[in-house]
């Protein structure tokens, strides 16, 4: 199943340098840690909610 979709989820342009092996195991990697990749940073999280509340604040 991962092989099936790897090419579509990373997107190489040069399918060619798509190294299959490499591209099973990153994608396997973002499964198992998708939690971890996709988690948004709390400094980035607390200063949009920051900026959010100044905006709230000034109309």
């Amino acid at each position: 199943m991962v092989q099936t979709f790897s090419r579509c989820i990373l997107g190489s342009a040069d399918e060619v340098d798509l190294d299959e092996l490499l591209a099973t195991k990153l994608v396997t990697f973002m499964i198992d840690n998708h939690d971890s990749v996709l988690k948004v940073p709390s400094n980035l999280r607390k200063s949009v909610e920051e900026h959010l509340s100044h905006l709230r604040r000034a109309q």
